[in-house]
């Protein structure tokens, strides 16, 4: 522990995404003996692989170098959150999956367990993200961005994993988001795309934003009934994702 500027003591933790960033981030700061605890909240809805592979390997990994690896989460699933709301996750226009579903989870764990520590928070946000780097956080809460400070890449990063043969654990998501590539929806299950209807018939008649002003769902939802004849490259999904 150090002392920050304020006089309190400092405790860093690595805000892990499950994504290949975060990822690449916290095997880096191990490398380099940082002492610090990885902080994940975990919406219940991510990509299956992600709770197959990338979870259990990292954590197993980690653990056994000493680092404590804190998955918490809600009495909710991020569906159930949405479902509640009538709305849909719409990244660049209704942040509620990092901002009131993630981050707002993470921050009352943190004073509820650490409050007497001046908490220093490590984003994954790569060099390619400056309009994702963002400092306004509370007075005992400092958020810092160790990828972007070195100027790493995505690329930079990939060529990590396959360099070191570690598990790529990609672009972390929840399987509904609707800013996943066209493969992405083209290979969903008849289950999960009956429940992507549900979700945006569910908001009918709501004024806040939706899958319906924009998002690749817009067209799975129109022609539901003719998806086998559907020429996926029509959808054209430009919306920033900020989860």
């Amino acid at each position: 522990m150090k002392k920050s500027t304020n006089g309190r003591e400092s405790k860093i933790f690595w805000s892990w995404g499950f994504g290949r960033d975060s990822t690449y981030g916290i095997e880096y700061s191990i490398s380099q003996g940082v002492d610090f605890d990885v902080i994940a909240s975990d919406p219940g809805q991510e990509m299956d692989y992600t709770y197959e592979s990338t979870i259990p390997f990292y954590r197993n990994r980690w653990e056994k170098q000493g680092v404590k690896v804190h998955i918490i989460s809600r009495d909710y699933d991020i569906y159930s959150h949405f479902w509640n709301k009538k709305m849909v996750p719409l990244g660049w226009a209704n942040p509620y999956c990092s901002s009131h579903f993630k981050r707002d989870l993470i921050r009352s764990w943190y004073r509820k367990n650490f409050k007497e520590f001046q908490i220093i928070e490590y984003i994954g946000h790569t060099f390619e993200e400056l309009n994702r780097i963002k400092y306004n956080t509370p007075k005992w809460l400092t958020r810092e961005y160790p990828n972007y400070d070195r100027q790493v890449t995505k690329s930079y990063i990939d060529e990590y994993y396959r360099t070191n043969g570690l598990l790529n654990p990609g672009k972390s998501a929840c399987w509904f988001c609707p800013n996943k590539p066209l493969s992405h929806f083209q290979n969903l299950s008849e289950d999960q795309l009956d429940k992507l209807i549900k979700l945006e018939n569910n908001t009918r008649g709501n004024p806040k934003p939706t899958l319906k002003l924009e998002g690749s769902l817009k067209e799975l939802i129109k022609l539901q009934s003719s998806l086998d004849d559907f020429d996926w490259t029509e959808l054209n999904c430009s919306s920033y994702c900020y989860t």
